[in-house]
């Protein structure tokens, strides 16, 4: 699969339609992305930590916690039986900003490089939304550029 390569402190547009706008801009030590959505749906960014084009061990989730007030990472693998709430499955430095209004909800992250790839130097990644209009889907939710990691946004950082 073909990189995209994004030297630093550039940006790329990764999506622009109707239900979401992101962009993610590289920074020497963090990928910072935006997501923009409507204010009824909430974006996260899937993570193929060892790009191999499969969820399995190790591959992490960017999520907004159910109040919509805080981050949650959780590994993609890891939804425990019984388990009240996902959220902190794994330990993480990315921080979160979110800006909520009438017209969208914005999410800012900033992400260590090195939670994003073995080697920090590329990303493999989906961005889904929810989508509570949608509901013949699992949780309404509707995934970019693809549903699966055989199809991600690939970045190489330089």
């Amino acid at each position: 699969m073909q990189k995209e390569v994004l030297k630093t402190d550039s940006e790329k547009i990764l999506v622009a339609d109707a239900f979401l706008t992101a962009k993610i801009k590289n920074r020497a030590q963090f990928a910072e992305f935006e997501i923009i959505t409507s204010p009824a749906s909430w974006a996260m960014i899937q993570v193929d930590v060892d790009q191999n084009g499969k969820v399995d061990t190790g591959d992490v989730a960017y999520g907004v916690a159910p109040q919509y007030s805080s981050p949650c990472f959780v590994y993609l693998l890891a939804f425990p039986a019984g388990a009240t709430s996902v959220c902190g499955m794994f330990k993480s430095a990315a921080m979160l900003s979110i800006e909520r209004n009438s017209a969208a909800n914005t999410l800012y992250w900033k992400i260590p490089k090195s939670e994003l790839s073995a080697t920090g130097d590329s990303a493999q990644f989906l961005i889904a939304i929810t989508r509570p209009d949608i509901t013949d889907l699992p949780i309404g939710l509707i995934h970019y550029p693809s549903t699966t990691f055989a199809k991600p946004f690939s970045i190489s950082f330089q």
